[in-house]
């Protein structure tokens, strides 16, 4: 009987180092996942922090992209007016050297008269 008893408490013995084997790979495993859903927390936290960041760099481009368009469109007016400033400064330059011409071509002729 007492190889019975003997068998029976070796079995036993075994049983219970497989059940704590099993019991702490377990834990193991329970603290791996408890550690991958803080990381998923932190993660899912971390992409509600971005996704409010996002739609405040959104809600302060809007006011500055129309800044820019309205920007470009009075580039473009100024761009337009010096070429026509431009355009005036050729022209009168034009007239002027006839002006010159006109007025030197009067004084030849003056002395001319003023000799004859």
């Amino acid at each position: 009987m007492s190889s019975d008893a003997d068998r029976l408490k070796k079995l036993q013995a075994d049983f219970e180092a497989a059940l704590e084997g099993q019991i702490t790979d377990l834990l193991t495993h329970v603290k791996a996942t408890q550690a991958v859903t803080a990381r998923l927390a932190s993660t899912q936290q971390e992409i509600l922090v971005q996704e409010r960041l996002q739609e405040q760099l959104k809600a302060e481009m809007e006011p500055l992209t129309k800044h820019a368009a309205a920007l470009q469109g009075d580039s473009e007016k100024l761009r337009k007016r010096i070429e026509q400033l431009k355009e005036n400064i050729r022209r009168m330059r034009a007239k002027r050297k006839e002006l010159v011409d006109t007025a030197n071509g009067l004084a030849e002729e003056a002395r001319a008269a003023s000799k004859a």
